[in-house]
């Protein structure tokens, strides 16, 4: 068979080589899908080493986690029954490029510190959440090009790299790089292996499910020089997994006490085989950091319950995480310290934070000095105990879940909604009758937010507290109040998460900053109460309502709940003094219009009304558009990068853009 590559140099001439390689690689996916505007575009770029122009980039693939991918696959299950309650086929709506999902964010900390710790879990994963996970399955066989890999098989960046990357592809006669988006803001760590990718919200990547590109400027590239090596001691995060043979506590006589909750969650089945054969393994058990799943765990909030040993004290969390927001590990957790895993484990062994961990004995006069290894201990630890062969036997053994296998779930191109279901509803933003939110209108402001609100706060991901509005409406509903899973598990259920939106204990809402999180003050009533119940309120008198905000909102996961929770709210605009990229577009797709104010908003209360002028026909990237409270105006700016982001908004958002031209197309 002939094969076709792309022809840079035929396009690009001597400047090829002058070319980042990041934009060699976008170069060469415009040309292959015929976008010569695009392509030019980005040989400017050499010009200035900047540039605003817009170009299309066409994943490859796209690769999900479960806690994404749920919501996702309810957006598209919900969709699919829109579509045949007009009369149109609704295998009609499906995926246009592979899709992997990982189930790696479920697994929570139920069992810990014994050797079957991982059995346990795992079975109790699949129990909490089978009906999520019958939603998944469904979409294996009714969407096309849709695979997922079942509980056990680790996260989902591991997994990228271990068995899903191809880094070239060979495919219908053209051989081209390997690209992806993925659904977590670490979908980058592909890149160390030529592998372009980064990370994008759930409702971007819904887009590039059917056959939409990302739009995106041409981006910036920065260069980094790496000279020399790591100093002796230090420890890069990929290596860190070995965890050294210099930390025995075991034979020093160390465990961590009885108010330390120990867990080890690596992020590949693989790296049990190398601990085990590092002669690791049975020590980790020893100091109680048995392996309790391959997956997330703890960093997504799925810790399990504190140790009852834990009293009153002040607890904290040391983890190898990347998510150390307030109230993200335990709902009960404020303060969290990300370190490497072997620092992990001393200060387990230390029991406490409050020590100067370098210089303070850990425990029986034991000091990190006589724990801590040298790089050439860890090189040798890593060299015997390392085998290609492990990844594939690995992910053989974790592919064969058996009771993965067995479960049972519907093979029906229409999804079976439950009415009874706590787990899986119809959210009703899935829908073509969504309607433009744009216009001119005076809201009133539902919630005023300080700076950095991540999307931990906007949207929690952890437990949901037994005293809680969504727990009450799933105790209603017949489920155990000791066993209520986590919000993230929720997220094919629209009831449970309007009701969880900004409940996190760190938010204040500066209305009045003594509010309770997740309530506000009505401004007919003056009565405090919760947003949810205020947005039913609102909507009944046809009231307008905005979120105001300060710099840095929506930073954190890319979760694209923290934007249909505000649909759900009513929300029209969110006014903020800056946004983080991926809750800016979640929000343009859920039709909700960010707007960058040029100062800080204060002394906002629930009476006053915002005037805002956005109506669609004057809409444009970085259109100004006017703002009026209390007779002062002043102009935002439309926090809008593309002509496509402004076509959403005119739509409704991306759900309804979807349905639309599917059903144009039929």
């Amino acid at each position: 068979m002939n094969t076709q590559i792309a022809e840079l140099v035929g396009f690009a001439g001597a400047k090829l080589d002058r070319l980042p390689w990041v934009l060699r690689i976008l170069l060469e996916n415009a040309l292959r899908n015929r976008q010569e505007n695009a392509a030019r575009s980005i040989l400017d770029w050499l010009e200035s080493g900047d540039s605003s122009a817009e170009i299309p980039f066409y994943p490859g693939r796209l690769l999900m986690h479960d806690t994404t991918c749920v919501p996702a696959l309810v957006d598209i299950a919900a969709m699919r029954s829109e579509l045949a309650e007009v009369g149109q086929d609704p295998a009609r709506l499906n995926p246009q490029i592979p899709i992997d999902v990982s189930v790696d964010h479920s697994i929570a900390v139920d069992r810990f510190g014994s050797p079957d710790a991982l059995q346990q879990n795992m079975a109790r994963e699949i129990q909490r959440n089978e009906e999520r996970y019958r939603l998944l399955k469904w979409a294996t066989r009714a969407l096309r090009g849709v695979r997922v890999h079942p509980p056990g098989t680790g996260i989902m960046h591991t997994m990228n790299l271990e068995i899903l990357a191809t880094v070239v592809n060979d495919d219908n006669g053209w051989i081209y790089p390997d690209t992806l988006i993925g659904t977590d803001s670490h979908t980058p760590m592909v890149n160390g292996i030529g592998v372009l990718a980064w990370g994008v919200g759930g409702l971007e990547a819904e887009s590039v499910m059917f056959g939409m590109p990302v739009m995106l400027k041409v981006p910036d590239v920065v260069g980094v020089r790496l000279t020399g090596a790591l100093p002796e001691g230090t420890l890069a995060t990929d290596l860190a997994l070995t965890v050294t043979q210099r930390l025995r506590a075991r034979r020093l006589g160390l465990r961590p006490p009885s108010w330390v909750k120990t867990s080890l969650a690596p992020g590949s089945p693989t790296a049990e085989y190398y601990l085990q054969r590092a002669g690791l393994l049975e020590d980790l058990q020893a100091l109680g950091f048995a392996i309790v799943g391959f997956g997330c765990t703890t960093c997504i909030g799925n810790s399990g319950a504190l140790v009852a040993e834990i009293g009153n004290s002040v607890p904290v969390a040391v983890l190898s995480g990347n998510r150390n927001f307030p109230g993200r590990v335990h709902p009960q957790i404020e303060a969290s310290f990300l370190a490497s895993p072997p620092m992990v484990v001393a200060y387990a062994l230390a029991g406490h934070v409050n020590l100067d961990i370098l210089n303070d004995p850990i425990g029986n006069g034991v000091y990190l000095r006589d724990l801590w290894p040298t790089g050439a201990e860890i090189d040798a630890a890593l060299a015997a105990s390392w085998r290609p062969e492990d990844v594939r036997m690995a992910y053989q053994r974790a592919e064969e879940n058996e009771i993965w296998r067995s479960l049972d779930a519907p093979d029906t191109p229409l999804f079976p909604w439950s009415p009874t279901s706590t787990y899986v509803r119809r959210p009703p933003f899935a829908s073509r009758k969504s309607q433009s939110r744009l216009g001119s209108y005076a809201a009133h402001p539902l919630i005023v937010l300080g700076d950095d609100i991540t999307t931990d706060h906007i949207s929690p991901a952890g437990q949901i507290s037994t005293t809680s509005d969504a727990a009450g409406y799933l105790v209603a509903r017949g489920e155990d109040p000791k066993d209520l899973n986590v919000f993230a598990a929720r997220r094919g259920n629209w009831e449970v998460m309007l009701r969880g939106a900004y409940t996190n204990t760190s938010v204040r809402n500066l209305l009045d900053p003594h509010l309770p999180a997740g309530t506000t003050i009505h401004a007919g009533t003056g009565a405090i109460m919760p947003l949810w119940r205020a947005a039913e309120l609102y909507a009944s008198e046809g009231a307008s309502l905005v979120v105001v905000a300060g710099e840095r909102y929506g930073t954190g996961s890319s979760r694209d709940w923290a934007a249909k929770g505000l649909w759900l709210l009513g929300v029209r605009a969110v006014l903020a003094l800056s946004f983080e990229r991926i809750h800016r577009s979640n929000l343009i797709g859920m039709g909700i219009i960010p707007l960058v104010l040029p100062a800080p908003l204060t002394g906002l209360e629930a009476r006053d009304e915002l005037e805002i002028w956005a109506e669609a026909a004057g809409l444009a990237p970085g259109a100004q558009v006017r703002v009026t409270v209390r007779g002062q105006t002043f102009i935002a700016t439309a926090a809008i990068e593309t002509a496509l982001e402004v076509e959403l908004l005119v739509e409704g958002g991306i759900l309804p853009y979807i349905l639309r031209r599917t059903e144009s197309t039929g």
